[in-house]
């Protein structure tokens, strides 16, 4: 999803993480003419005004649409799906499989880099802010994958870390069908006040989605802004910039700066042909390795710079990933990692 946001801001438009929408501007006979949104961060609040507003809040879709307008029958039921990560070498495998639980549900083990995955539990949740994974969860994908690799003998001392996610399946709200029987098909809605908002659907269909929903926000300009904006890119829009070969870039790096080929692979891999510019604008001392991870100190004034990171957390856990990726999740090295991001960021001691 960064590569998506960064191909946005390359277009002209912008970014702003930590951003909540708490009213809707209006116009005439109550048309939304925009939003008010709040930095999570500072307290601030400012106004932003837009032609067309489109609300893509995933499974806080309605919560956005309910600053509209009640929403008297719900029409999307988030689900949550747990995943537990464990490393790579308890698994051995070098290819996702699919395996069945004992309810019958389809599990997958994939291996990730460095460590597996197992997962993913499929349940309506309420918990759309801060979804908890559960005990009862846990042991449930054990046991699954226990029954289907016997070998393992798995535990949760296994377990380097688990996350959970909740998808907004469009779903009555009253239906009794089971979380892991209702479609997965997006949907787009039109209110009255001409907010557009979209939920449903997948990660592997968000670019399909996003296009439809553009076209339905174009269809809302007037005659000369549709005219300047021209038609959706998407279908022959590629997300990242510039054509290389990896393994050219990976050796020139590698002998240029005498960082790990794993590292510098990882590197590339990661951020394209900005890993050069990450790593010729990093400070010397900072090119060196996190602890015995794949991770660089140089990533984190890179991530505060160009990537919206604004906290510790988007650091460790959305941007460098090292929250899943890393042995200790990066916590061993925090005080060295909070010293380099606070002088990058400018934060103060608290």
């Amino acid at each position: 999803m960064l590569e998506t946001l960064a191909s946005a801001r390359r277009l002209g438009g912008e970014a702003v993480n930590h951003a909540e929408v708490f009213e809707f501007l209006r116009g005439d006979e109550g048309r939304i003419v925009g939003a008010r949104v709040r930095d999570k961060q500072s307290g601030e609040s400012r106004a932003i005004r837009a032609e067309v507003v489109v609300n893509a809040a995933g499974p806080a879709v309605e919560r956005v649409r309910g600053l509209d307008r009640p929403i008297t029958k719900p029409e999307i039921r988030p689900a949550k799906g747990v995943h537990l990560v464990i490393p790579r070498s308890r698994v051995h495998c070098e290819c996702a499989i699919v395996f069945d639980a004992r309810d019958g549900r389809h599990l997958c083990l994939i291996p990730w880099e460095e460590v597996a995955l197992i997962g993913t539990t499929d349940s309506f949740t309420d918990q759309i802010d801060e979804p908890v994974v559960s005990i009862e969860e846990v042991h449930y994908m054990l046991s699954a994958a226990n029954d289907a690799f016997p070998h393992l003998a798995l535990t949760t001392n296994d377990i380097s870390c688990a996350f959970a996610g909740v998808r907004p399946l469009v779903a009555d709200g009253d239906e009794e069908t089971p979380s892991n029987s209702v479609s997965r098909d997006d949907k787009i809605y039109d209110d009255p006040s001409g907010l557009i908002s979209v939920t449903g659907g997948k990660l592997t269909t968000y670019r399909a989605m996003g296009e439809r929903v553009v076209k339905e926000a174009l269809d809302r300009l007037s005659e000369e802004r549709k005219a300047a904006a021209g038609p959706s890119l998407t279908a022959d829009l590629p997300l990242r910039e510039g054509e290389f070969e990896a393994a050219e870039l990976e050796a020139e790096l590698q002998a240029r700066y005498g960082l790990a080929p794993h590292r510098i692979a990882y590197l590339v891999r990661t951020h394209g042909l900005d890993a050069e510019t990450l790593l010729r604008e990093a400070d010397p001392e900072l090119r060196r390795p996190i602890g015995d991870s794949r991770f660089t100190y140089a990533e984190i004034p890179w991530c505060l710079r160009t990537e919206c990171a604004v906290t510790l957390c988007d650091l460790l856990e959305h941007r460098m990933r090292m929250a899943l990726f890393a042995i200790g999740q990066g916590l061993p090295e925090l005080d060295e990692i909070s010293r380099i991001a606070a002088a990058a960021a400018g934060w103060d001691a608290e």
